[in-house]
C-alpha cells in the first residue's frame, strides 16, 4: 500500500500532483479533491499559532491592568483596594474564554475535515483510495470528538491530508 501526506501551509493543502499518484488517481480527479479539501479549510480554518493567541492575550491582561489600576489610583484615590481584586478575576476569565476559543476554532476545523474525510471516502474507497487526516504527522488521530485521544502539546499544529492507496489501479 502506498500513501503520500499533504501538509496544510498557509490554509491551503500541498496541491502538487506528484508521479506516485500516476495510474491510481487522474489529474483531474486530484484536483477537485484537493479543492474541496482546501474549499473546507477556507471556510473552517485551524486557529493559528499557539504563541499568537497567547501574545494577545498576555497583551490584553497588561492594557487592561494598567487601565484598572489607573482607574483605582486616579479616581478612587486609593479609598477602595477591593477593586484591585478585578485583576485576577478579569485573567482567570479570559484565559478561560480564550481556551475555549481555541478549541472550538480547532474543533470545528477538524470536524469540518473529518465530514469530507467521510463523504470522499464513500466513494473513493471503491477505487481504494482512502482520505484521512493527519495531525503531528499521527495517523490514528481518531476523530475529534473522542476527548480520550490526546497527542502531543505544541505551539503549532501541523496538519496534512494522508491518502492511501494500492489496491485498484485506474484503468484508462
Amino acid at each position: 500500500m502506498k500513501s503520500i501526506q499533504l501538509g496544510l501551509s498557509g490554509n491551503r493543502f500541498d496541491d502538487q500532483y506528484t508521479f506516485d499518484l500516476q495510474g491510481y488517481i487522474t489529474v483531474h480527479d486530484f484536483n477537485s479533491a484537493m479543492c474541496l479539501f482546501n474549499e473546507a479549510v477556507r471556510q473552517h480554518p485551524p486557529p493559528g499559532h499557539k504563541g499568537v493567541w497567547c501574545a494577545t492575550l498576555v497583551s490584553m491582561w497588561a492594557l487592561a491592568g494598567v487601565t484598572i489600576y489607573t482607574v483605582w489610583a486616579c479616581l478612587l484615590a486609593k479609598e477602595s483596594p477591593v477593586i484591585l481584586l478585578v485583576i485576577p478575576v478579569m485573567v482567570l476569565l479570559t484565559t478561560i474564554l480564550w481556551v475555549w476559543r481555541y478549541r472550538y476554532l480547532q474543533r470545528v476545523f477538524q470536524c469540518s475535515l473529518f465530514e469530507l474525510c467521510s463523504r470522499i471516502n464513500a466513494t473513493e474507497n471503491i477505487r481504494g483510495i482512502n482520505y484521512r487526516l493527519v495531525k503531528h504527522g499521527h495517523h490514528d488521530m481518531g476523530h475529534p470528538h473522542n476527548a480520550h485521544q490526546r497527542l502531543p502539546l505544541r505551539w503549532h499544529a501541523s496538519y496534512a491530508s494522508l491518502w492511501e492507496w494500492g489496491w485498484i489501479p485506474v484503468v484508462k
